[in-house]
């Protein structure tokens, strides 16, 4: 896994609008939680963390609907999410990550749209900033753009996001988005800063196969290696093998120290 670095510069709110397409439907959509049922679904089972998930509306500049702990996580609720433009979100980001994550997802809507559309499943942002919860405190979390729908025109019809709680791994540190492509098995991390944007030239190399990446998801869900084994349908020795292969790999010294590597690595 080859993994570049790059500093980019913060943009303001008035800049950052998403327009980036992924599910092209010929048909009119009544209701988008029919077509993102299977990626809900996912969430649900591979959660790292407590999360929450909302569907925007680009159109009217809304929020189509909202699940999972929203109210854990944020102050907000389900229901006062549901209906309401994503400033009322925004609002409760951290103000020294707030335009930062606006610059990493302006990055990442331009990159994708710049791709052929059989590249653009393979490519995958992570961006980690701070929210406030329903404790007034901030914690990191995750977020996620998980799938678009659009019709054959290119007009975005509804974003699926996803917001998953990482405080329990990430303590510290700084804003920063990681792209995985696993088409062409790299790993891009930026960084923001409040001046010009700047290419970095710090790299690191780390070959991790997908058995190994797997694992590494069932390591961040608190599966056992027994667990793991019945799940993938091998034996036992052999995840544990796969385990110690990923710690000689990146230098961890316990599974909680990889578990955080690979999610700011982009790979969970």
């Amino acid at each position: 896994m080859h993994k570049n670095r790059t500093i980019l510069k913060s943009i303001q709110r008035q800049d950052f609008n998403i327009q980036t397409k992924r599910i092209f439907t010929d048909e009119p959509v009544s209701d988008p939680m029919v077509i993102f049922a299977p990626a809900l679904e996912f969430f649900r089972l591979l959660a790292v963390g407590k999360y929450f998930w909302f569907i925007a509306d680009p159109n009217k500049g809304l929020t189509f609907a909202a699940g999972g702990q929203v109210h854990e996580l944020t102050p907000l609720t389900a229901d006062t999410l549901s209906g309401s433009p994503p400033d009322k979100l925004f609002e409760h980001t951290h103000p020294e990550d707030l335009l930062k994550m606006f610059a990493f997802s302006k990055y990442w809507v331009d990159l994708v749209e710049k791709l052929p559309e059989d590249r653009k499943p393979y490519v995958r942002p992570t961006i980690f900033i701070r929210m406030k919860n329903n404790t007034e405190n901030y914690n990191w979390v995750m977020v996620q753009y998980a799938q678009t729908i659009a019709n054959r025109a290119g007009n975005i019809l509804y974003v699926l996001t996803l917001v998953t709680d990482v405080s329990h791994i990430k303590k510290d540190g700084v804003a920063m988005m990681s792209i995985l492509d696993t088409h062409d098995n790299k790993s891009h991390v930026f960084y923001c800063s409040d001046t010009m944007a700047v290419s970095g030239d710090i790299n690191l190399t780390l070959s991790i196969t997908n058995r190994e990446q797997e694992i590494l998801s069932f390591l961040a869900l608190g599966y056992s290696s027994k667990q793991i084994a019945g799940q993938l349908n091998i034996a036992l020795k052999t995840v544990d093998n796969h385990r110690q292969n990923l710690l000689r790999k990146t230098n961890c010294k316990s599974t909680g120290e990889l578990v955080a590597l690979g999610i700011n690595m982009g790979f969970i």
